[in-house]
């Protein structure tokens, strides 16, 4: 076809701007989600490659809603949210990959999620993502840690003393008797 012809002069040529804008038409129109993998991939590598973000993320994001299953294009949009500072998107993004991973790998979304909502001063949603984190990897040191810290200021004293016990539990030396001594004082 005139499409495949002008795809692989351009590739001959090396000219990236007759290719980006053969691929972004054909991205913005194909139906067949192999080709639009293919497509969106070759332009997210191009755009990044000339300092545009922005760019890659809108056609990542393009894939993400044609194949929301995939978790390597949805962990693709996640990277570029936050590097670019679109938080809300992001939170979105974690949340939808949650729905597909599972163990180790959704333990460190839930952590990746509760660091954002902190980082935002969503404290609620922080603890929740932290401690869903626990609920994948009963053993999550970090997630444990970060509940504690969560828990230190406002006037929850019950759920700051089940959080110190839990992470007890995963402390070991110095580090546990430190927290055993906090949990002394409340």
């Amino acid at each position: 076809t005139a499409r495949q012809g002008l795809e692989r002069i351009a590739l001959a040529l090396g000219d990236d701007d007759v290719l980006l804008d053969a691929f972004e038409r054909e991205a913005a129109i194909t139906a067949d989600r192999s080709r639009l993998r293919f497509l969106v991939g070759e332009l997210a590598r191009i755009h990044e490659e000339r300092g545009q973000p922005e760019r890659a993320l809108h056609w990542l994001e393009h894939l993400a809603g044609a194949v929301p299953e995939d978790v390597a294009v949805l962990r693709d949009c996640a990277r570029l949210q936050q590097r670019l500072g679109r938080h809300s998107a992001l939170c979105r993004t974690l949340e939808a990959i949650d729905r597909h991973v599972e163990g180790r790998d959704r333990a460190a979304v839930r952590r990746q999620l509760g660091a954002v909502r902190a980082d935002r001063g969503e404290t609620a949603l922080a603890l929740a993502a932290y401690r869903g984190a626990l609920e994948a990897q009963p053993n999550d040191l970090e997630s444990a840690r970060a509940c504690v810290a969560l828990l230190e200021t406002g006037d929850r004293a019950l759920e700051r003393c089940a959080a110190l016990r839990r992470l007890a539990e995963l402390e070991s030396g110095s580090e546990r008797i430190a927290v055993l001594h906090t949990l002394g004082l409340l």
